[in-house]
């Protein structure tokens, strides 16, 4: 049986100190771009499992801006980076494939590969692993026997990270305690996966692994529902790939006429390369389905901010989220000239190692406690345009962030005035407890 996957002191210090010299490096901004670009074939070499096809001529693809899209996909197969299928035994043997629509994210890793751990946070400082491998496991069942012992738990958070991070990444543990805090009466998962910075070497496989834990937490809140409380409030709060993981679970969860629907999902500027078609060579022209990322169907309610949607350097770098709408309401914070991207603060070398798409998270967690922030404008059409298709909004009218009032629930596209210091909003007023919120 797999058994759950722990970041400990060790590994932890690694990652920091190979962050460490990356950022010291002059050579940090060629390195994120090799990255982004998936010019590797360490996939090849990491995956074990299912058929791969012999590799193109060195360079045969990399170079052509004008490929239609059955050619790039020939020639990302060529190449190692899509396998045709997967079966992972611990999932109940579930097989994924690289059919459309995901014939471009591809197959992921199995459970060996995509390390799941999950942590269930309960009143009372209690504590227990969530296990996802064949279920249903004693160390499941006991952990959801204490969740059954809450009775007054009527909300469950799921908390996930993105791209190179990992459980013990900081901010989640830090809305878990603060939410928690607020609410006596909410529950919280913590969801960490992956290899943390030593995927650093292979996005693609990390983006597509994101289809293996959406399935695990899938599993983990399916058996919660039957379990302990079939009217639980559920609330997805996912930055980067782990907006995309929400997304896939939402759509699980919609797609099963036995499990209700999640009631809110909130993607922390969801990612944009391999997910979505607005970021450039060599993730253009690729035409990623809708139902290949997150959507505004996966939840009641989807809430996305976005910090860092447009490239830089002139257009050469790609971005690490997008502009693409891809929720019920879609906020596009930051100043004149920039709503949606290069954060305030955030310049050269700061931003490409992600200051401006960690700034979604930071804005989030802000909301928790410390402020409310206003939306200034609402927009119409292409986001690529704004702030030229927006209109003034009266203040108040709509909030971005944790708190939702329920009372304004007006989809649409809007923008957030911003400075480049905590906490980040020009236009906001210090957190009222009595809000309504969803």
């Amino acid at each position: 049986m797999s058994q759950p996957f722990h970041v400990g002191p060790r590994q932890t210090g690694a990652n920091e100190s190979l962050m460490k010299a990356l950022i010291r490096s002059s050579l940090f901004p060629i390195a994120v771009l090799i990255v982004l670009s998936a010019q590797t074939l360490a996939s090849r070499d990491l995956h074990e499992e299912g058929p791969w096809s012999e590799p193109a001529p060195q360079g045969q693809w990399y170079h052509d801006h004008h490929l239609s899209h059955e050619q790039r996909l020939s020639q990302l197969r060529a190449v190692g980076f899509v396998k045709h299928n997967i079966s992972c035994p611990e999932l109940n043997n579930l097989t994924f494939t690289n059919q459309p629509p995901f014939d471009v994210l591809g197959v992921p890793e199995c459970s060996a590969g995509v390390q799941p751990k999950m942590m269930l946070y309960l009143p009372s400082n209690v504590t227990c692993l969530l296990n996802s491998s064949y279920l249903p496991n004693n160390e499941t069942s006991g952990c959801l026997a204490e969740f059954q012992t809450h009775k007054k738990v009527d909300k469950l958070i799921i908390l996930i990270h993105g791209f190179l991070k990992y459980f013990d990444t900081k901010w989640l543990h830090e809305m878990q305690s603060e939410i928690m805090a607020m609410e006596p009466n909410t529950a919280a998962i913590i969801v960490g996966w992956g290899h943390g910075m030593y995927d650093i070497v292979n996005f693609w496989r990390a983006a597509s692994n994101t289809r293996y834990i959406s399935q695990a937490m899938y599993d983990i809140v399916e058996q919660i529902l039957r379990d302990v409380n079939p009217n639980l409030y559920l609330h997805c709060i996912g930055h980067s790939l782990g907006a995309h993981a929400c997304g896939f679970l939402g759509k699980k969860l919609t797609d099963n006429p036995k499990t209700k629907q999640l009631d809110r999902l909130s993607g922390l500027d969801p990612a944009g390369p391999l997910f979505c078609n607005d970021v450039p060579y060599p993730f253009h022209n690729l035409d990623i389905q809708p139902d290949a990322r997150l959507g505004p169907h996966d939840a009641k309610l989807v809430d996305n901010i976005h910090t860092d949607g447009d490239a830089r350097y002139l257009g050469v770098l790609p971005q690490y989220g997008t502009m693409e709408p891809l929720g019920t309401v879609d906020f596009y914070p930051g100043q004149k000239g920039s709503y949606g991207h290069n954060q305030p603060g955030c310049y050269d070398i700061f931003n490409v190692i992600s200051c401006s798409h960690s700034r979604a998270w930071q804005l989030y967690e802000a909301s928790i406690e410390e402020v409310t922030c206003s939306a200034t404008e609402k927009c119409q059409g292409n986001p690529k345009k704004i702030p030229q298709n927006c209109s003034p909004l009266k203040k108040g009218t709509v909030t971005m962030g944790y708190h939702w009032d329920t009372k304004h629930p007006k989809p649409g596209m809007f923008i957030v005035e911003e400075t480049g210091s905590a906490p980040f909003c020009t236009d906001s007023h210090p957190f009222n407890r009595t809000q309504t919120n969803l």
